[in-house]
C-alpha cells in the first residue's frame, strides 16, 4: 500500500512539475541576442558587437514573400525621414538571393542605421518564439530588452512607441 501511495505521489509531482511554463529565452536572457547575420554580400557576418554603441536597436524578423513584412518595410523606408535614432536589424531566414532582391525592391539601403541579413544560424525564431511576421523587438540604448511591439501598428505609431520608450527608460 505504501507503495502505492509513494507512487501515485511521485506521479503528481511529476505532473506538477511539467505543468511549470518556462519563460522564453529573450526574458530568461533580457539583452540583445547573439546575431549572427549574413549581410547581402555573402561575406560580412553583423554580429551584436558590431552594432553601433549606445542607440537603441528594433530588430525586425522577415520572410521576403510575407505582405505584411513588404507593408512595413515600404512604410519604414517612407518615414525614413522621421525616424528615431535608431539601429533597425532586419533579419530573415530567405536565402541571401532573395533577400538582396527584397532589398532592391523595397530600398532597404536607404534606412538609415540599418542592417539586413540573413539568419544564418536560425538563432532569432527560437529565442523570440516567433510565430506571426513581422516580429518586432526593441532593445534600448543599454542594450536591454524593453517590449514586443508587435500587432497591427503603423510605423508612425510604432515610431512614437519607441520615443516614448526612450523618454521612460533615461
Amino acid at each position: 500500500m505504501t507503495r502505492y501511495l509513494l507512487a501515485f505521489l511521485f506521479g503528481l509531482c511529476s505532473i506538477t512539475a511539467s505543468a511549470q511554463f518556462e519563460q522564453p529565452p529573450y526574458l530568461r536572457f533580457p539583452t540583445l541576442p547573439p546575431l549572427q547575420l549574413l549581410l547581402g554580400d555573402s561575406t560580412t557576418i553583423i554580429t551584436k558587437d558590431s552594432l553601433p554603441k549606445g542607440k537603441g536597436v528594433l530588430v525586425l524578423f522577415f520572410s521576403t514573400s510575407c505582405h505584411h513584412c513588404q507593408a512595413t518595410t515600404e512604410e519604414l523606408v517612407a518615414y525614413r525621414d522621421s525616424l528615431p535614432d535608431i539601429t533597425l536589424v532586419l533579419a530573415t531566414f530567405a536565402s541571401v538571393e532573395d533577400m538582396n532582391a527584397f532589398r532592391k525592391t523595397y530600398g532597404t539601403d536607404k534606412l538609415p542605421h540599418t542592417f539586413v541579413g540573413k539568419d544564418i544560424h536560425f538563432l532569432l525564431p527560437p529565442f523570440y518564439g516567433i510565430q506571426n511576421l513581422p516580429f518586432l523587438a526593441y532593445y534600448n540604448r543599454k542594450g536591454d530588452f524593453v517590449e514586443l511591439l508587435n500587432g497591427p501598428m503603423k510605423v508612425p505609431q510604432l515610431m512614437d512607441r519607441i520615443r516614448e520608450l526612450e523618454r521612460t527608460r533615461k
